[in-house]
């Protein structure tokens, strides 16, 4: 039985030194992998990785809701106990870059897209990151309907917003929510929405 890492990063930083030796490894073992974009760079190289093996190893595209904004955040890992500081790029959505890569036969999804209200400061002008939050993720809905690809959505404490956007905006080819932390009765919500 094969597995499937839905949701993996082997295309970012930490694993430029092996991320295509975890990939070989992971097919080995009986996993395929969709490695997630979260800006432009990111999605690009989950692309060129994917096409470095013939099957099992795929890609999604899209620009992470803390993208949006130039600056950076606090990363707390309570596994291992640190913080690290992740800086974010300020990216600007480029619907034609992203639609092309979209396009391509490796890409299996759009995403990582979403809201993320967690991560603002008390310097951030909150109601405008919010709003450019939810026009980029209309923009990539109209992307992943145009190419006919699910989406994965990243979503911490924006789930009505999240909600309100999925029902006006209906995503064709569905799609899956990561990172939720919501109730129950939320979570049905999203499932009657597909």
């Amino acid at each position: 039985m094969n597995l499937f890492d839905t949701h993996a990063h082997t295309n970012f930083n930490a694993y430029k030194d092996d991320g295509e030796d975890v990939l070989r490894r992971c097919l080995k073992d009986g996993m395929n992998v969709v490695n997630v974009g979260s800006q432009y760079s990111t999605s690009k190289r989950a692309v060129e990785y994917a096409h470095k093996f013939e099957s099992g190893i795929y890609a999604a595209v899209g620009i992470h809701p803390v993208h949006l904004k130039k600056g950076s955040f606090t990363h707390h890992d309570p596994e291992e106990l640190t913080e690290e500081e992740i800086p974010t790029t300020g990216e600007q959505l480029d619907y034609q870059k992203y639609l092309e890569l979209a396009k391509d036969e490796k890409v299996v999804a759009i995403g990582e897209i979403g809201l993320d209200y967690h991560h603002f400061t008390e310097d951030d002008d909150v109601e405008f990151l919010k709003n450019l939050q939810k026009e980029t993720l209309i923009e990539f809905i109209k992307l992943a309907n145009e190419v006919q690809k699910p989406v994965m959505l990243h979503c911490w404490d924006g789930y009505d917003d999240l909600l309100d956007i999925l029902q006006t905006h209906p995503v064709e080819k569905r799609g899956i929510v990561h990172s939720f932390i919501g109730s129950y009765k939320t979570a049905n919500k999203f499932i009657e929405l597909g």
